[in-house]
């Protein structure tokens, strides 16, 4: 596996394109994670706008006088989409606090921006969202780029996000009928990157006149119906219905990008695995319709989710996180919940480093399209586990935009999902719990090349609140390990053992087979030879140094991002080389 390395040798950078088996120098530290790679350049992750502007608008609140729980209901209950829309300003995306504890949006995650879109949501355009497909750039909002031409105005804003670091600017606007050529031109000649199409269009027409206009935009379109954003209703199983997934497999076959849709957010991890699992399920053996044989280039049939990028990459699918880091201004604690904070949360805006593993371990298995594989053969049919976790939360009026809507105002909602998922041919792990009775999500994906896995596990939202428990997790992977095998390991673990088809004794490899981790936050890889252990052909790493490894690359004392680190093998001792 050829890919560029930066090795740190004598102080001095070295950028190295060579294989992992030529890459290990004695007592030097080496970096596993590439600068960048070409598959993952064309990976149209990326950072959406929208729950940083109902951040805002939640921020607002005291402001505006709200001040007692009461108050702050009553401002809660006259929320709308035009709240969320004003708080798309230059000031909110591009401008920093002078105390240094609010962050504009566009300066969030530097380690990770090259890799990641900088995606405008509903309210950058001039208008209200009926308005949003003529593609004017709203002047008061955005002062700065204001120009009396609409391309010139979206370019300057274009250049100033790619000035930022990120890979490059993604517009939002409403679904529905789509635009004309003409009209997608102009995100063409402004070098905007990615059109985020909301809802509607089934058929992805838009696709197919983005590809005669602009070529190279990469089109997404999102629908969710039924009871969205739950699962199902209260009164039912929790479940997203076999015949929602294949109505959106429809959606996937014509587009570059489905988003699986807006979730609940404290039940996002139980309900976007179900939705994201059966979607594989029904969509993995389709073929492209014949309406569309001819579409150049083809539609990709990548999925992302709104919102939770652990489940979506754990999947193989494109992160599109919502997370902000405004820390340092006030939160009502009414509101806590929704944006995954407060007591025994998830602590949402405090994982900031989990987005950052997750970008970079793109760079090396980059999220591929469901169906057909990159190399021409046909993927594998997923495993879900029958076993089903039901994830739980009884809910007050601000934990959710939903709540009035669907009147879940003192109700207990269960949201479930299979206990154990992996994608493209590879087995369900075995998964023994460690912390009572209380096992994790596990996920598993083989990427397209047989070359790199990854496996996740994510906590539970239970009635008392988020927990993170700890299982013995036991996977076999189809592949003898060598020197270019990638392994990506997410989440918390008591142990983690790798089963391989078939490891050559020491004596036969000319000594013990090396093992080398990097925390995918960090800039360089640690032996870890002598902390693991094998077992034949297994290799078991502990828990506790998953979780070491990844302190490594830690931003900041308050993030409480899961551990995501890169693991490889070397077949020679690392003091041969």
């Amino acid at each position: 596996m050829s890919v560029s390395l930066s090795v740190s040798r004598g102080g001095a950078q070295m950028l190295l394109s060579v294989s992992f088996s030529a890459l290990v120098v004695a007592s030097e530290p080496i970096n596993l994670v590439p600068r960048s790679s070409p598959s993952a350049q064309d990976a149209p992750l990326y950072w959406c706008s929208w729950l940083a502007q109902g951040r805002m608008w939640m921020n607002n609140a005291t402001v505006s006088g709200a001040t007692s729980p009461a108050q702050q209901e009553t401002y809660w209950r006259k929320r709308s989409h035009e709240d969320f829309m004003v708080q798309s300003t230059f000031e909110n995306s591009f401008t920093n606090s002078s105390d240094g504890q609010r962050v504009g949006w566009g300066w969030l995650f530097p380690p990770a921006r090259q890799d990641l879109l900088y995606v405008l949501d509903n309210g950058w355009q001039d208008g209200a969202e009926s308005v949003s497909k003529t593609l004017k750039l709203s002047p008061s909002q955005y002062p700065a780029f204001a120009s009396t031409n609409k391309t010139e105005s979206i370019a300057k804003l274009a250049a100033h996000v790619k000035g930022l670091g990120w890979k490059g600017l993604g517009l939002w606007t409403a679904g529905g009928t789509p635009m004309n050529a003409s009209t997608i031109a102009i995100l063409r000649d402004a070098g905007v990157a990615l059109l985020k199409f909301d809802g509607g269009d089934v058929a992805c027409s838009q696709t197919k006149i983005a590809r005669t206009a602009a070529p190279d935009l990469v089109v997404e379109h999102g629908d969710c119906g039924g009871d969205c954003p739950l699962n199902s209703p209260v009164s039912g199983d929790g479940r997203w219905p076999l015949s929602a997934a294949l109505a959106q497999a429809k959606a996937l076959q014509c587009t570059d990008v489905f988003r699986t849709y807006d979730m609940v957010k404290i039940l996002s991890v139980s309900e976007v695995i179900d939705r994201q699992a059966k979607l594989i399920l029904v969509a993995h053996n389709m073929t492209t319709p014949p309406e569309l044989a001819s579409v150049d280039p083809p539609p990709r049939r990548l999925f992302g989710g709104s919102g939770e990028p652990v489940v979506t990459s754990a999947l193989g699918g494109v992160i599109q996180p919502m997370r902000s880091n405004l820390r340092g201004l006030p939160l009502p604690s009414l509101f806590e919940v929704y944006v995954g904070e407060g007591q025994n949360s998830r602590q949402r805006q405090h994982r900031e480093d989990e987005v950052v593993r997750l970008a970079r371990w793109a760079r090396i298995a980059p999220p591929f399209g469901i169906g057909a594989l990159r190399d021409g053969t046909v993927e594998a049919p997923p495993l879900l586990d029958s076993n089903v976790l039901l994830d739980s939360h009884n809910f007050s009026l601000c934990d959710d935009a939903c709540v009035i809507s669907h009147n879940l105002e003192g109700v207990v909602v269960q949201q479930g999902a299979p206990a154990r998922v992996t994608r493209n041919g590879l087995p369900l792990p075995d998964v023994v719990p460690m912390d009572g009775n209380v096992v994790p999500f596990v996920l598993a994906t083989r990427f397209p090349g047989g070359k790199a896995f990854s496996i996740t596990t994510i906590g539970r939202q239970l009635i008392s609140g988020w927990i993170e428990p700890r299982a013995a997790v036991t996977i076999r992977l189809p592949v003898v390990p060598r020197n270019n095998v990638t392994i990506g390991v997410f989440g918390r673990y008591h142990s983690l053992t790798l089963e391989f088809e078939d490891v050559k004794t020491a004596s036969e490899r000319g000594g013990p087979m090396s093992v080398l981790a990097q925390d995918l936050a960090a800039d360089s890889g640690r032996d870890v030879t002598s902390d693991v252990l094998w077992n034949g052909t297994s290799l078991t790493l502990p828990g506790s140094l998953i979780d070491e490894v990844c302190l490594v690359g830690r931003s900041r004392e308050d993030d409480v991002s899961a551990p995501g680190l890169i693991v490889s093998l070397f077949g020679r001792p690392l003091n041969s080389w």
